[in-house]
């Protein structure tokens, strides 16, 4: 992926993503909306769903409790708060470290033990999702 893209998506969604969190924190709803389209369409919850409530409990110091919600909290965090600054860094001294571990990490996730690691832990916590949805 071109760098100039790359760098676009990320801080869009990044702004996205702020704004998301931003507005369920202050949001008043009971329960909050739910805008999974694989939840809405099959009632069933994705490998993700929960990680918008997860970021508000750190948001509010309860890691321990953000990452019962669902683990994948930990890894939305570090895009959150990391990416944009090192994308903004980037652009601002004209380098290319964000892409080039990007690159990097697209390279290893296609090591098929990797990737079959990776699918497990994502199959796992949408396992869970599913059981903690099921078990209210």
């Amino acid at each position: 992926m071109a760098r100039r893209k790359l760098y676009s998506i990320v801080l869009a969604l990044s702004l996205a993503g702020y704004a998301w969190v931003i507005y369920n924190y202050m949001s008043t709803l009971q329960g909050g909306i739910t805008v999974c389209p694989f939840r809405i369409m099959t009632g069933i919850p994705c490998p993700s769903c929960g990680t918008t409530e997860a970021i508000i409990h750190i948001t509010k110091g309860e890691i321990l409790k953000a990452i019962a919600t669902n683990p994948l909290v930990i890894v939305a965090s570090i895009m959150l708060l990391v990416f944009p600054l090192w994308v903004s860094i980037d652009l601002i001294q004209k380098r290319n470290s964000f892409l080039s571990i990007y690159i990097k990490i697209e390279k290893t996730l296609k090591i098929r033990a990797i990737a079959v690691i990776a699918i497990l832990i994502i199959l796992t916590i949408w396992a869970l999702n599913i059981y903690r949805y099921f078990k209210l």
